[in-house]
């Protein structure tokens, strides 16, 4: 049994232990999602794991700095993190010269959207997010392997610069005479039929159309 000094040394010695050993251990606050889901898109996505970080770190910069233009163009990306569609302050976006073949499913929420560069890369089919684009100005498609365009298309009122050239297209919608704000309209190097050029008569007269056979 301890006595004297001793027990006035061991009391509250044993009594900061007890404590320590009670005291409810702290939990660590949530993760933020948006840092969260880009992290694990940086390190299992395909592609390049050095393009993908590039990629991660200015989709990271523009959230936390909110700014209005993304460049993620030149990275030789297979695909997007679906993070990207909370970027909703984006007023211009460059994919150009990637290897994307669709896009993430819900990027509608873009109605800043002004600027859209998707050139250069393995599209198929027009994302199906892009139609509902209402302040696109300006939409670039070129070099993509594209064999149609949605009936939706001449729904993008505003646009005035669109740039469908190096695809594999055989028409434009019948109604894209509904882009009345166009002026300008590359479709050079497709696969145009004589028939399907007459829709273009009904462009307004200052849209210069370029044409080119293969």
């Amino acid at each position: 049994m301890l006595k004297g000094p001793q027990t006035k040394t061991f009391l509250p010695m044993l009594a900061t232990y007890v404590a320590a050993f009670l005291k409810e251990p702290s939990i660590p606050p949530n993760p933020d999602p948006f840092e969260s889901n880009l992290a694990r898109w940086e390190e299992y996505i395909g592609g390049y794991q050095e393009n993908r970080t590039e990629a991660a770190k200015r989709i990271r910069e523009c959230q936390q700095t909110q700014a209005t233009e993304l460049d993620l163009s030149k990275l030789n990306l297979s695909g997007l993190p679906p993070v990207i569609g909370s970027l909703t302050q984006l007023r211009t976006l460059n994919l150009s010269y990637n290897k994307l073949q669709s896009m993430p499913a819900d990027l509608s929420q873009f109605s800043n959207l002004t600027e859209l560069y998707l050139d250069h890369n393995c599209f198929t089919d027009v994302p199906g997010f892009v139609s509902q684009l209402s302040n696109l100005t300006t939409l670039n498609l070129a070099d993509n392997w594209l064999q149609r365009l949605p009936d939706s298309i001449p729904s993008l009122t505003n646009l005035q610069t669109l740039d469908l050239s190096n695809n594999q297209l055989m028409s434009v919608p019948s109604d894209i005479g509904s882009l009345d704000r166009l002026r300008r309209l590359d479709l050079r190097n497709n696969w145009l039929s004589t028939s399907s050029l007459a829709a273009l008569e009904a462009l307004p007269s200052s849209c210069t159309i370029v044409l080119q056979e293969r």
